[in-house]
């Protein structure tokens, strides 16, 4: 007999793509508290990508984080700005090569 975790129960990706989300937005609002940020808010950032990262790595459907964080943005200031999407650029490459990955993965493995 089988026994199978239940989906969802202990799933590091829930943790690592909320975590990024979180960080991400707590960077933003530090960055335009002080628009002459230092090193301690692009920290943020750089930790935020690293968590993404992870997420991926543990579930690929996390790959639509950058398009969540978009339209949170829009809804909080009811605009996007140019900036704003130049620093969700390397979670949408991130998440578009990890799609990359699978679909070729799914194409070699599975016939």
């Amino acid at each position: 007999m089988v026994v199978k975790e239940p989906e969802g129960n202990g799933d590091p990706s829930q943790f690592f793509c909320l975590s990024s989300a979180l960080i991400f937005l707590r960077f933003m609002g530090d960055l335009r508290a002080s628009p002459g940020a230092g090193r301690r808010i692009y920290s943020l950032y750089v930790f935020s990508l690293l968590l993404f990262a992870a997420a991926l790595v543990s579930k690929s459907v996390t790959c639509i984080l950058p398009a969540a964080l978009l339209l949170i943005l829009w809804w909080k200031r009811d605009r996007i700005r140019l900036a704003d999407v130049i620093l969700l650029l390397p979670m949408f490459a991130m998440g578009l090569a990890m799609a990359a990955v699978i679909k070729g993965y799914k194409c070699i493995f599975t016939t």
